[in-house]
C-alpha cells in the first residue's frame, strides 16, 4: 500500500497499552536501532535510565484524509 504525502487535512490516532522501557535488554537492542538512525544521538549519547523509550501495544487505530493507491 502507498499513502499519499499530501492531504491538507489528516491524522492517525493510534491507541492502546504503553510501557516505559528505560533499563535492560529490550531497552539496549531499541538504543542500538536508534543510534545507528540518527547523526544527534552518536554526538550526544545516553545512558540506560537517562531517556526512556515508549513501546506501544496497539489494540485501535484511526486514520482519515489519506489516500492509498
Amino acid at each position: 500500500m502507498i499513502v499519499d504525502s499530501y492531504s491538507p487535512m489528516r491524522a492517525v490516532m493510534i491507541q492502546g497499552s504503553v510501557k516505559l522501557l528505560e533499563k535492560g535488554e529490550e531497552y539496549r537492542e531499541i538504543y542500538k536501532l536508534f543510534h545507528s538512525k540518527f547523526a544527534w544521538v552518536h554526538r550526544d549519547p545516553w545512558k540506560e535510565g537517562e531517556a526512556p523509550f515508549v513501546k506501544m501495544t496497539p489494540t485501535h487505530k484511526v486514520s482519515w484524509g489519506f489516500r492509498t493507491r
